[in-house]
């Protein structure tokens, strides 16, 4: 057994069911080793069991502004101010500020994108093209609770949500990474999804210690955390698509809460 294979198998052994994998190119250079739960959804989501940015799954990680890729901690060293003004998609210099990506009304200048581009999705650009930030549908998938059970926590003195698959027990932690001046009493965490009929903000998996909602939504500009995802291959090689859903079904979103599990 090679080193490389001995620290893999290290990995695995993790306190929680996990999958650690490593790509490699020709030259053998490994490509990537992010660990993944398998929580046994239907659309086949691979949960990360990290936020961007931390090697644990209780550590808040760093914080995005929603469509931007580079990001920051919560230490306040950072000087880094989540506003209008600092952020790559509004111009704030006209009369009344305006978005300049990621617009289908009246907020700016409309391209009719309502998810991100990968070159501005935070997961892909800082862990490879197989990761992404968790759609609407996969949020709601998670928290489905023909699924998944979930409870608040602690994991390693930090507080925040544990998600379990019904399917296989496998689970992953949330910690209560809300928006920097907010973080330890609720949980905020980015989706790929623009908020249909608000275009300044995005949707998000918003939770608290009684009760979360799948399809919350946070101004753009926020600073949160991102849980990245990504899928198994399916087996005729195309994504499934649920064909009941229609545009006019996540147009005009409001906070739904999930009833949680006596």
């Amino acid at each position: 057994m090679t080193f490389r294979k001995i620290i893999s198998a290290v990995i695995i052994t993790a306190v929680f069911p996990l999958v650690a994998f490593s790509q490699k190119d020709k030259k053998g250079t490994v490509k990537d080793t992010r660990e993944y739960v398998d929580l046994g959804l239907p659309s086949k989501t691979l949960w990360a069991t990290c936020n961007i940015g931390a090697s644990k799954p209780e550590e808040f990680g760093l914080y995005f502004a929603w469509g931007e890729t580079k990001g920051y901690t919560s230490d306040a060293s950072d000087e880094h101010q989540f506003i209008k003004e600092n952020n790559k998609w509004w111009d704030c210099d006209c009369t009344v500020p305006v978005l300049l990506k990621y617009c289908i009304s009246w907020s700016g200048i409309a391209d009719y994108k309502k998810v991100l581009d990968p070159e501005d999705d935070a997961a892909t650009v800082n862990w490879g093209r197989k990761w992404q930030m968790p759609s609407l549908e996969q949020i709601k998938e998670l928290c489905d609770s023909t699924y998944t059970t979930t409870e608040w926590t602690t994991l390693n003195g930090v507080t925040g949500r544990k998600i379990t698959s019904r399917k296989n027990d496998n689970w992953i932690f949330l910690p209560a990474a809300n928006i920097i001046i907010t973080a330890g009493s609720s949980g905020n965490y980015w989706s790929r999804t623009l908020y249909m009929g608000m275009d300044d903000d995005a949707v998000t998996l918003e939770f608290y210690k009684d009760k979360w909602f799948f399809d919350s939504h946070t101004p753009r500009y926020y600073g949160l955390s991102v849980r990245p995802v990504r899928t198994q291959k399916q087996k005729s090689g195309k994504k499934k698509i649920n064909q009941k859903e229609t545009e006019e079904d996540v147009f005009m979103m409001v906070p739904v809460e999930v009833p949680l599990p006596k």
